[in-house]
């Protein structure tokens, strides 16, 4: 399977600007998203992606797990990202009318996430720090997958990117929002190095890194200190990461995006990662590991789409 073949069977599953986990089934933000951005070259497809994505976004601002199945929850940073994305690989080909949409619907969908993220400071501490800081006060804490629940590694990344890609970023809430969501991100690494799902430790024990976790949050502290001793160790765990320590398609995709944004050349491991996945072809894989895979494979020609 080459890159070309990959990204065309991704647009062949195209269902008028979306696209479901699984081939056949129903509609995913998340997947959507992935697909999306693997298929960003294709104008057709981004604009119809594009144009999808607005029409599904929520009244709040935010987007759903899939489109009228409850809240708007996580999936909204991962839509955000994407609309920025999309945007900015195409802007030439989107008219007045669709980019002012869009920027409509990244405005909506990054105050979204202001509200979405995960409060766990008592009423006592918000009095003192409003004392302290003031009324604009913030702290160390990231983004849940639900609304009203704890805050995880994966969705504080995504949101850090939908943050950060967008016309917002230089904004001054904005940028103290992000600020402290990487403090939360660099207080949650694990022991000696990296990031699992969430806290690293429970009840005095040390939970392990996973390449996942780590991989999206060296990618969503990518414009912090690089040469800070956490993110060469953790990087130093990515890159020791062999065979069968990686758990799938996607975290082995993960690892190959978020080192490259590094300044590793990951020429070899695209090739491999392209290799290994060709002999897994219909073993059940879903669209947004084939999607993650295809970005990988196609670093060098199409640029990182997470670089911010």
């Amino acid at each position: 399977m080459t890159n070309k073949l990959t990204a065309s069977y991704l647009e062949s599953q195209n269902k008028d600007g979306w696209w479901p986990y699984v081939a056949g089934h129903d509609e995913s933000v998340e997947a959507t998203a992935w697909c999306a951005m693997a298929c960003r070259k294709n104008e057709k497809i981004s604009l119809a992606a594009l144009k999808h994505l607005i029409e599904t976004q929520n009244q709040d601002g935010g987007w759903s797990t899939a489109p009228n199945t409850g809240a708007s929850d996580w999936s909204t940073a991962a839509a955000v990202l994407t609309l920025n994305v999309l945007h900015n690989n195409n802007n030439k080909q989107i008219d007045n009318s669709l980019a002012q949409k869009v920027d409509f619907a990244v405005e909506k969908g990054c105050e979204f996430l202001i509200g979405l993220r995960t409060d766990i400071i008592t009423d006592v501490s918000r009095v003192g720090l409003m004392i302290l800081q003031g009324p604009n006060f913030d702290y160390p804490r990231g983004w849940p997958w639900e609304p009203n629940t704890y805050h995880w590694v994966e969705p504080t990344s995504y949101a850090i990117l939908a943050i950060k890609t967008s016309p917002f970023a230089t904004e001054k809430r904005y940028k103290r929002i992000v600020t402290q969501a990487q403090k939360y991100l660099l207080e949650k690494t694990c022991k000696p190095a990296g990031w699992n799902f969430g806290s690293p430790r429970t009840l005095g024990s040390e939970w392990p890194a996973l390449p996942s976790p780590t991989s999206f949050a060296l990618i969503a502290l990518q414009d912090t200190d690089k040469n800070a001793q956490q993110m060469q160790d953790a990087l130093d765990y990515l890159r020791n990461l062999k065979g069968a320590t990686i758990e799938s398609t996607i975290a082995d995709s993960l690892c190959v995006i978020a080192r490259n944004l590094y300044g590793d050349d990951m020429s070899h491991a695209a090739k491999g990662l392209i290799e290994r996945f060709e002999q897994r072809q219909g073993s059940g894989e879903n669209l947004c590991a084939i999607a993650a895979a295809t970005i990988a494979a196609n670093l060098a020609a199409e640029g990182n789409p997470f670089k911010f």
